[in-house]
């Protein structure tokens, strides 16, 4: 089952690569951000999200700058905003710098927090 959950996670960004394939990138702009998830009924991971005054999920997000989502992950509806933001950004970034891609923009201001480990980890030898 975790296999299967990590396989879900990591197509989106295997279809990005292969559009990506036929052009070189050598730049990306990526937004990160999260939603609250509404559903009904009882679900697990659901709880109640004082920002949004509701119960949610409340799922990160990763969409690069052409609208393609890279990569998502769930989360309890409690979590701050930029909780687990690694899980999300870092596989992302790797996967370009690893294609080639010598520059990164993350443009949510939310998460400027991070910018100076981005730039500091994506220098880092792959």
């Amino acid at each position: 089952m975790k296999e299967n959950l990590s396989a879900l996670i990591d197509l989106s960004g295997q279809r990005i690569d292969r559009v990506n394939d036929r052009t070189q990138m050598s730049r990306v702009v990526l937004d990160i951000n999260s939603s609250e998830s509404l559903t009904n009924g009882k679900h697990e991971g659901l709880t109640f999200n004082w920002h949004f005054s509701k119960t949610c999920g409340h799922p990160l997000f990763l969409f690069n700058g052409v609208g393609d989502m890279e990569r998502a992950i769930l989360r309890p509806g409690y979590i701050h905003n930029a909780y687990d933001w690694r899980l999300v950004l870092e596989p992302v970034v790797q996967r370009h710098k690893e294609r080639g891609v010598t520059e990164v923009a993350i443009t949510e201001r939310l998460f400027a927090m991070i910018l100076r480990r981005i730039r500091r980890w994506r220098h880092a030898p792959a």
